[in-house]
């Protein structure tokens, strides 16, 4: 197997830049967190990456730098990807091709810790269910895809644009830092003390501009002149939307803002050519949008010195659900228990 690989402690070759955006083209699980202008971005801000081109089977892996150790991808948001151009179900990978990359992935990182989230199920006794996430398939129609909605879902979407609610993508300070003002508010109904928003931010990226770098996408919902909700996303060109970030107003939420926002995210990834959206989670609200349960599998691997703590910490992590219903029915059976 032939393996290619950058460091972003080391300036980007051309020539892998070439064939990664080439592979990135043709992987529809790519997500924003794989893009190469994001690692150098994150280089930049000392968060250094590996990102891996394999040649058998044909996968883009992304593994970052952690304290004593490696992780690819996220709870929700894997970071290795089929790039053969083939169309994929849910899970992407087979099981065999991931068990190969992960296979890699021991070799590539000398025996340190490493932490793999994956959509595939791994039964070896280093890995545990750790989320779930929902993901719509954006390859149907505009009336394919609402056609998955409920009756509740479809009526949210039209009473929202009746209340006259107009849906656009975030292009000025006015919408970014209405955004912000907006999470600010979230956080206070829900106890936490948010810090104050500065009044200019100069540097494209930071605090409330975070929405104009290149893989954001901000979609907010506009009444009377107002940014009233919104909701962010990450993209690959071709790839899949990630859902990042999401706030409204009280009244908007009841109006049923926020699911326009879902299906205009919808709408418009469908326009630019990208394949899925992640939901970033499985939620209730999650749940009605059209999509597929997918359960995330947490793995950890490393040299023979993490034998034992990996099976042990993957024993506690499995038991951990048990031990919780047990206490439930104490708690339920004995008074202050």
């Amino acid at each position: 197997m032939a393996v290619t690989t950058w460091n972003t402690h080391e300036p980007l070759v051309p020539e892998f830049a070439a064939a990664w955006e080439r592979m990135l083209a043709q992987a529809p699980h790519a997500h924003y967190a794989m893009r190469l202008d994001l690692l150098g971005w994150d280089a930049q801000h000392g968060r250094h990456a590996r990102a891996v081109v394999l040649d058998d089977p044909r996968v883009l892996l992304v593994l970052r730098e952690t304290t004593g150790g490696w992780t690819s991808g996220w709870p929700w948001r894997p970071q290795m990807v089929s790039a053969d151009g083939q169309a994929r179900g849910v899970e992407d990978l087979t099981a065999i091709e991931q068990q190969r990359v992960l296979e890699q992935i021991v070799r590539l990182t000398g025996g340190a810790r490493s932490t793999s989230y994956l959509l595939q199920p791994v039964d070896d006794g280093l890995a545990y269910p750790c989320a779930a996430t929902y993901l719509s398939p954006l390859d149907a129609s505009e009336d394919e895809m609402q056609g998955r909605f409920d009756g509740n879902r479809k009526r949210s979407i039209k009473r929202a644009l009746k209340e006259g609610f107009q849906v656009v993508e975030a292009t000025s300070f006015e919408h970014f830092r209405g955004f912000a003002e907006l999470q600010c508010e979230a956080q206070r109904r829900r106890g936490l003390q948010p810090a104050p928003l500065p009044v200019q931010v100069e540097q494209m990226g930071e605090s409330w501009r975070e929405w104009e770098l290149p893989w954001m996408r901000l979609l907010v919902a506009v009444r009377d002149g107002k940014v009233q909700a919104g909701s962010g996303f990450g993209f690959a060109p071709g790839g899949t939307i990630d859902y990042r970030a999401n706030a409204s107003t009280p009244d908007a939420r009841k109006l049923g803002v926020n699911m326009l926002l879902a299906w205009e995210a919808m709408r418009g990834g469908r326009a630019h050519g990208e394949h899925w959206i992640n939901w970033g989670g499985s939620t209730e609200f999650k749940r009605h949008l059209g999509g597929v349960r997918v359960p995330v599998w947490c793995r950890l691997d490393g040299g023979v010195v993490w034998a034992l703590p990996n099976r042990m910490a993957v024993s506690w992590r499995r038991m951990r659900p048990q031990l919780a219903g047990m206490w439930h029915f104490v708690r339920k059976r004995i008074p202050n228990a």
